[in-house]
């Protein structure tokens, strides 16, 4: 074979396979976003921002008197956003069926009579939230605080 040619050939071959893997990214970035722990699929880019968030989260154990911690940092990430995430990230629990699909402007209660359960979000500040979310056999609080680095959300599993 041609020297000329084959090298055509695998320029072309490449060339090809680059505009499928780069329209196949750029596809998949403004579509889905991922975080350190796992690849999760998440709403479409207009609903988030276009920055792909890092997210690292750490398990601070605990007990049954005292409840169970859970820290993660959405890094460059506001509120709305590091509230969107976690929500996405938890639907299939209870931390987070139950939130209101957009984060609430102002402090705000829903309560779901079907299931006993009351939701609760206080803000603290401007840059501070607190979720409560207070079951018939336990609570869970969930605070969200925005700092340079991003949001950090923790969220305690406390039994009644």
């Amino acid at each position: 074979m041609n020297i000329k040619l084959f090298y055509a050939l695998t320029a072309l071959s490449l060339t090809v396979a680059c505009q499928h893997s780069a329209s196949q990214s750029s596809t998949e970035k403004d579509s889905t976003r991922t975080d350190s722990s796992a690849k999760t699929a998440l709403p479409p880019a207009d609903t988030l921002s276009k920055v792909e968030v890092k997210i690292d989260c750490i398990d601070r154990g605990g007990d049954m008197e005292n409840g169970f911690l859970q820290e993660c940092i959405f890094h460059q990430a506001g509120l709305d956003e590091a509230y969107s995430l976690y929500r996405i990230r938890n639907t299939d629990n209870d931390d987070g069926k139950y939130l209101e699909p957009t984060l609430p402007k102002t402090d705000a209660t829903k309560t779901f009579e079907e299931s006993a359960i009351t939701v609760k979000y206080t803000y603290n500040d401007v840059r501070s939230l607190t979720i409560d979310l207070l079951f018939p056999g336990g609570e869970t609080t969930i605070t969200l605080a925005k700092d340079s680095v991003g949001t950090k959300i923790s969220t305690l599993h406390s039994p009644d």
